[in-house]
């Protein structure tokens, strides 16, 4: 029996900002990208905040399951999550929609 992709995709990591993580900020944008390997979901989640020397820096990063994410950060990025490669999104009020910029 195969297992559904949302619940497939709820244990894979992401990768997530520490201004999101350790300073509360909350997650205003989510890019999902080409995934690096069988674990890795492809989602990018930041506050839109962090500058390009604050993404280099890799201790700025943590991978963190999805499912946590979602417990425990922001459940609407439920709505999200199945989109293709390539999609980035911002938060917009409750909900996030597809940033064409």
């Amino acid at each position: 029996m195969a297992i559904p992709k949302r619940i497939w995709l709820r244990s894979m990591g992401a990768l997530v900002t520490k201004k999101i993580l350790e300073d509360g900020e909350p997650i205003r944008f989510a890019e999902r990208t080409e995934p690096d390997n069988p674990q890795d979901s492809g989602w990018l989640f930041t506050a839109g905040t962090e500058d390009d020397d604050y993404m280099a820096d890799t201790d700025n990063i943590a991978v963190v399951p999805i499912g946590w994410i979602l417990q425990k950060k922001d459940p609407k990025l439920e709505d999200i999550l199945n989109e293709p490669i390539y999609s980035v999104f911002r938060r917009e009020a409750d909900s996030y929609v597809l940033d064409d910029e």
